[in-house]
């Protein structure tokens, strides 16, 4: 098989405006560019292996609960 390294995803649209807003609105951003580049490359959320995340000023009782709500959305799993 094929590995394919992803990196820099960030809260900007399609066209390349950023997406203010909370939190949750950013995460889901930077979800969507990760399975646009997933399907460009024909894979999926569940062939990816590991995931490393970094959040500007992240707060742990703010940002744990909604991150973890939404990477269980896209990766279809309860075992993150």
């Amino acid at each position: 098989g094929k590995t394919i390294y992803i990196s820099g995803q960030t809260a900007y649209n399609k066209r390349r405006e950023f997406l203010g807003g909370d939190f949750a609105s950013q995460v889901d951003q930077s979800l969507k560019n990760l399975l646009a580049v997933l399907e460009a490359a024909n894979a999926k959320p569940e062939d990816v292996i590991s995931i490393r995340l970094y959040v500007k000023d992240y707060r742990e009782n703010i940002h744990l609960q909604i991150l973890m709500n939404m990477l269980k959305q896209f990766f279809n799993s309860e075992k993150l």
